[in-house]
């Protein structure tokens, strides 16, 4: 199966170049701050590529606010857009499970504090261990956030920042590939043990689109 990967856009996804494949995953930050505009642009782009694919998977990350809780309850449109995509094959997954021509994916948004009070989907390490714990057994695991050590060295401070909770459940579980973002400068993918690292970030620390999606063909 061909999957696609890509993330953190920013609402610059029309300037992304996507290859044909299987499956396409969008591991979060389509938006800037989670704007109806922005969100409403990003669905229109995901129903004029769907036919490049059988299927498209998205989580959301800590810039689109919309779809955090603590920012209210879903609004009526964002709601009606959601489910008007999932008719069309297009999956947005929040600590979910999906299964799709025999492999299983598993979305998880949230991300170490941050700001969080300026930020979407920040938690806390008690909180963060809550999440991390509902993750269940599966091929492919989107996360927003990488893992602590793989894809996650920050290019201002030379500090590693992904989270070690993350790094210890992907030990345990070990999917055969690990999508996410976040860290734009983490872009790449790494081997480690058996799990293919993807971070798909298609924006660089400046948020210029120079990266391009990564291709994963999975047995």
């Amino acid at each position: 199966m061909k999957i696609v990967c890509i993330s953190d856009t920013h609402t610059l996804h029309e300037e992304v170049n996507l290859p044909d494949g299987d499956i396409l995953i969008h591991a979060g930050d389509f938006s800037n701050k989670g704007g109806k505009h922005d969100v409403e642009d990003f669905f229109g782009w995901l129903m004029r590529i769907k036919p490049k694919y059988r299927h498209i998977i998205f989580i959301a990350g800590n810039h689109d606010k919309c779809f955090d809780g603590k920012y209210g309850d879903m609004a009526d449109w964002l709601a009606e857009g959601i489910a008007e995509l999932e008719e069309n094959n297009i999956y947005y997954l929040k600590d979910d499970l999906i299964e799709l021509e025999g492999i299983t994916f598993y979305g998880m948004p949230w991300t170490p504090w941050f700001f969080g009070d300026t930020w979407a989907f920040n938690k806390k390490e008690h909180e963060m261990q809550e999440v991390i714990d509902m993750i269940e057994p599966c091929d492919v695991l989107i996360t927003h956030g990488p893992p602590m050590y793989t894809g996650d060295l920050t290019a201002n401070n030379g500090k590693h920042v992904g989270c070690p909770l993350l790094r210890e459940k992907i030990d345990e579980i070990q999917p055969r590939l690990h999508v996410c973002g976040h860290i734009h400068e983490g872009s790449g993918v790494q081997l480690v043990d058996r799990c293919i690292h993807v971070n798909a970030s298609q924006l660089n620390e400046y948020y210029e689109p120079v990266n391009t999606p990564y291709i994963i063909d999975l047995p």
